[in-house]
């Protein structure tokens, strides 16, 4: 109760840096799981990058990711493939829906 939401409101790419910065203090601060805060970091950026809705973005196979991580070229990617697995914009939940980040924009 009392939360503010505005379901329709996109967020800016400076909120999504701000986040980021928070996160990287949480990484390096003992006192958090690790675990945690990247499956957090990974959530809003394959959100924001991918341009998915909140109830997408759990269709997000991280085995698949590292499935195409090798194409990717692992050391230096210039894209990560993420790979969206279940019934996504007319799939049927049995093969991928693959969708290409670069690296830096």
């Amino acid at each position: 109760m009392g939360d503010i939401s505005c379901p329709y409101r996109a967020i800016s790419i400076e909120i999504v840096l701000e986040m980021c910065k928070m996160m990287e203090d949480e990484w390096l601060d003992v006192t958090y799981n690790k675990f945690a805060v990247a499956e957090e970091a990974a959530f809003y950026l394959i959100a924001f990058c991918c341009a998915l809705r909140g109830e997408e973005v759990p269709k997000t196979d991280l085995n698949g990711i590292i499935k195409y991580w090798e194409s990717s070229g692992a050391a230096n990617p210039e894209h990560v493939v993420v790979p969206l697995l279940g019934c996504f914009k007319g799939e049927t939940g049995i093969n991928y829906h693959l969708m290409p980040l670069v690296s830096r924009t």
